[in-house]
């Protein structure tokens, strides 16, 4: 079951297709925390510095997550400014 936000239709924005199993662990890491800086997400998930990185950017261009290049920190973006579903409940049988 699925319950979403009544808001408007939001734009999708493309590169959000193109997103991997890699770039999605990241962002619910990510969703877990409020700031984090890019090292330590490096170390707590084990992808490399490159692989991490260029998730990181793919979510940065996807409008899910924001970076800073000065200070190498993440923030994360509330998922309800860019998803219209609020909850999903998983029922198994």
């Amino acid at each position: 079951m699925i319950e979403y936000y009544n808001l408007p239709e939001l734009e999708w924005v493309s590169i959000r297709n193109t997103l991997n199993i890699t770039d999605l662990k990241i962002l619910f890491f990510i969703q877990t925390q409020h700031s984090l800086a890019l090292d330590d997400i490096v170390r707590t998930l084990g992808f490399s510095f490159e692989s991490t990185f260029k998730s990181l950017q793919k979510l940065k261009s996807s409008g899910l997550v924001r970076y800073n290049e000065n200070s190498k920190r993440v923030n994360r973006i509330k998922l309800s400014s860019v998803s219209r579903i609020n909850k999903i409940i998983a029922i198994e049988a």
